[in-house]
């Protein structure tokens, strides 16, 4: 709700308080990488996708899932978000 009003520090914020609570839940990476990408700072959106692909292969052996990797993917190319 809060990306949607434009809302981006809060997003974050929110999405963080979140992830305290699970540190794998991928729709509040999302959003924050999104709230990033949609305030102009696809750098830092690009961080937190690199945070959650190692955070994910040291937790669980794994790798973000494909709508994580699109959002990163339409992140890199610009791509409204």
């Amino acid at each position: 709700v809060q990306l949607e009003a434009g809302d981006y520090n809060d997003a974050i914020n929110t999405s963080r308080r979140l992830l305290d609570a699970d540190s794998l839940d991928e729709d509040a990476w999302r959003r924050i990488m999104t709230a990033h990408a949609r305030s102009g700072e696809r750098t830092q959106a690009l961080r937190v996708y690199q945070q959650v692909t190692e955070l994910m292969q040291r937790e669980i052996e794994s790798t973000p899932d494909r709508a994580t990797e699109k959002l990163a993917q339409r992140i890199r190319a610009g791509d409204a978000v």
